[in-house]
């Protein structure tokens, strides 16, 4: 079986969603996977004096064409035109729709405004909108997503597979070392009203002693958590290769998620990555960090004032901490690409199935 997957960008995003899932199933011989990264293509398709989209040049010999948020106006256009070739599966991750105004992707996926086009510097006008995508996943073969939530706002029935984020089976061969540190790994540009949600618990555990730090742009945690500068400090910014162990420094890691309808679509993957590296996630309650917490992987913090109670025992318990840290590792170890990577090749011969079925061979 021929599958060519498509990242939507060399991150975090195109690298949990697509790369490694890809790279997962690809140990199995019977699946031949090309993953096209963002840099290596252009759009594969032929558009009339109209700007509509009339034929796609995708490869070929394909029988899977795996898109991520195709959120372009071209690729959504081509997603029936592949569809009655081969199947597509498009994969979300976020809802795209509800996206934080003061979040930078906002205006990224709103099909407004100009964006400077990296090579000739002048002012393009930004085509993408979070309404091709919508319209892509009713054209699709069926649809992958990260949780329930969101399996109600891009699938339709009978098509679309709910498959939980995983981790990179490699985190878990990161030594663990104790750690009272109190951390999150983020940035408030993207979370502009996230940090807050855990009301005055780290301002309260800072003026008792406690460390905390993140990892991430710093610009606003001081702002969002009522600290001064003075009192924390910051990795700042890394690599996807540094990640884990940048957040491995933390003992107890935050995720906290303001009650927004973006947020209740968000998946347990913050407090999964805390997890993998042995650092004890506590979190708001958005239904998939409560699902993970079920699984033993995360202690949920439902208002403002149970962040502090629940934080504060685990940095005054190192053996506490040690019994937690061992044990969230050991539900992080059953969430690995290595160990789910069938789930993805499941949907992938599911849709296989759904296109032959709606387009019987020679119907193309």
């Amino acid at each position: 079986m021929k599958v060519y997957a498509y990242p939507a960008d060399e991150w975090g995003c195109g690298h949990y969603r697509v790369s490694w899932p890809a790279q997962a199933v690809s140990i199995d011989s019977s699946w031949d996977v090309t993953i096209v990264e963002p840099g290596a293509r252009a759009v594969d398709v032929e558009v009339d004096l109209k700007g509509r989209v009339v034929a796609e040049r995708f490869p070929a010999d394909a029988d899977v064409i795996v898109l991520q948020r195709p959120t372009s106006p071209f690729v959504q256009q081509a997603v029936p035109l592949l569809a009655r070739r081969c199947a597509v599966v498009i994969d979300m991750d976020d809802d795209l729709a509800h996206i934080h105004p003061r979040n930078p992707a906002f205006n990224a996926m709103s099909g407004r405004g100009f964006y400077r086009h990296p090579v000739t510097g002048q002012p393009v006008p930004n085509l993408h909108s979070w309404k091709h995508a919508a319209q892509a996943c009713r054209d699709a073969t069926l649809v992958t997503v990260t949780t329930r939530a969101l399996a109600k706002r891009y699938g339709r029935a009978g098509a679309v597979r709910v498959i939980p984020n995983m981790v990179p089976a490699q985190y878990l061969d990161l030594p663990r070392e104790d750690s009272a540190v109190v951390g999150w790994g983020g940035s408030v540009h993207s979370h502009p009203d996230d940090l807050q949600q855990v009301g005055g618990a780290v301002a309260s555990l800072v003026r008792s002693g406690v460390a905390f730090s993140t990892v991430g742009d710093p610009e606003g945690v001081s702002r969002a958590l009522g600290l001064s500068d003075d009192d924390w400090d910051a990795v700042g910014p890394v690599t996807m290769g540094e990640w884990p162990r940048a957040i491995a420094r933390f003992g107890v890691g935050v995720a906290p998620l303001a009650d927004t309808v973006f947020n209740q679509a968000k998946s347990r993957l913050k407090p999964l990555e805390y997890a993998a590296v042995g650092v004890i996630p506590v979190v708001s309650g958005v239904e998939d960090y409560r699902l993970f917490a079920k699984q033993g992987g995360c202690i949920i913090a439902d208002r403002p004032r149970s962040w502090e109670s629940a934080i504060r025992p685990l940095v005054a318990d190192p053996a506490r901490r040690a019994d937690m840290s061992g044990a969230v590792r050991e539900v992080a170890a059953m969430n690995t690409f290595e160990a789910n990577a069938f789930r993805w090749a499941d949907a992938w011969q599911e849709a296989v199935d759904l296109q032959r079925r709606e387009v019987p061979a020679g119907a193309a």
